[in-house]
């Protein structure tokens, strides 16, 4: 996934109906700017969200770190509605494979963290 490190992450849509999220970031110094958008998304979480978010990066990770790094997060989530049905790190594996899952999780040295979870990842930079 392309480095924007040290970006800003100024502004993020969410559109339930299409499934999508759009992080739009510019350089922290400089003129650069871009768009990760989020496609087919099943479920996300950003926490510390602040005026002059600054990236650290942006990963995309395998399925078993993701569950292992995650996994509160992941089990609370379902209480609320995550389309995921799982009980176990081996349901939770044959799931994303069945679904051909990405797992992006987004890193700061300032703010907004946390991890989407889609089908399709588009950088416009």
């Amino acid at each position: 996934m392309r480095s924007f490190h040290d970006f800003n992450i100024f502004e993020y849509t969410v559109n339930c109906q299409l499934k999508e999220i759009a992080l739009k970031l510019k350089e922290h110094h400089g003129n650069r700017e871009g768009t990760v958008i989020f496609s087919g998304v099943v479920g996300h979480l950003f926490e510390n969200v602040l005026e002059g978010n600054i990236v650290l990066e942006f990963a995309e990770i395998e399925a078993t770190q993701f569950y292992k790094k995650f996994e509160k997060s992941l089990l609370n989530y379902q209480k609320w509605g995550l389309p995921m049905l799982f009980k176990s790190e081996t349901e939770f594996l044959s799931e994303s494979q069945q679904k051909n899952l990405k797992f992006i999780s987004i890193s700061t040295s300032y703010g907004l963290s946390g991890w989407v979870i889609c089908t399709a990842v588009t950088i416009n930079a």
